[in-house]
């Protein structure tokens, strides 16, 4: 593995200027990818508590989203403890602020370098780091292992397509894998690859999505029927299909006109 991640470092070095260039050109739409920007090279201000610490790293909206409610849950099991988000959007950014106002911090990830991931943790000094569904860098769970952070995946899922990407480079990511003290998959499917992969059988759960452990507050519940009302479609089933992208949204028409036509009270929409 060492061998292979010199060689991946020396690429990500030599690469550096380009995803710096990348975002600012993201930032001429949207300028909050210029913002923070020293964070992404792990220089952070100091700590203002020396409490104990847990890392959860959530790439951005929908990652956040998901740990929303396991993020809700370690503040109350462990309430002397610190808990500190990473993202690598400004979108990710904006979601951990609106669901946890100043009661955790908010970082953005370092790039993955060894000084880096090692200066950055230094300074968070964690307990213990929590990795959403498949954010897998190598130099930060390296990092993490010699330093004697524990990493555990959370909602991890792995798509057949993903594990294939993975296997070419099977010499890096097998003991990547293998370092993740826990991993908790969303499916059979997914538990399986990993441990095909080179994570240690015995470190894999399936424990399902931890996506359906999200709960709606009142003011959503109560806007969904101010939406149905205002709509009139209290009374109809409504079907949703969300997140597509081009070319889905005639697969997705195709199949329902049949289901439309079966079923008048049946209301269906993209998101």
């Amino acid at each position: 593995m060492l061998t292979l991640r010199i060689f991946y470092t020396v690429l990500f070095l030599h690469l550096l200027p380009l995803f710096v260039l990348r975002l600012w050109w993201r930032s001429i739409k949207v300028p909050a990818y210029r913002g923070r920007m020293h964070e992404r090279f792990a220089n952070i201000p100091k700590r203002k508590d020396d409490k104990p610490l847990i890392w959860i790293h959530a790439v951005s909206v929908g990652e956040t989203i998901a740990a929303i409610p396991m993020v809700k849950h370690l503040q109350h099991q462990y309430p002397e403890h610190t808990i500190c988000i990473t993202s690598t959007t400004p979108t990710g950014s904006d979601r951990v602020k609106a669901a946890f106002k100043d009661s955790v911090l908010h970082y953005y990830l370092p790039y993955d370098l060894p000084s880096l991931q090692a200066r950055f943790i230094d300074y968070l000094k964690p307990q213990l780091v929590i990795i959403m569904e498949t954010e897998l860098w190598p130099n930060m769970l390296a990092v993490c292992e010699e330093k004697g952070v524990p990493a555990i995946l959370a909602n991890g899922r792995m798509s057949e397509r993903s594990a294939k990407g993975y296997q070419r480079f099977a010499t890096l990511t097998a003991p990547m894998l293998a370092s993740i003290s826990k991993i908790a998959a969303q499916s059979e499917a997914d538990a399986q690859r990993f441990i095909d992969l080179g994570a240690r059988a015995e470190s894999v759960v399936n424990t399902g999505s931890i996506k359906f452990d999200i709960a709606l507050d009142e003011l959503v519940q109560e806007r969904k029927s101010q939406l149905a009302e205002q709509l009139k479609i209290q009374s109809r089933k409504v079907m949703a299909f969300a997140s597509t992208h081009k070319g889905e949204d005639e697969q997705i028409l195709e199949a329902v006109k049949p289901l439309l036509a079966g079923h008048k009270e049946l209301l269906a929409f993209i998101v």
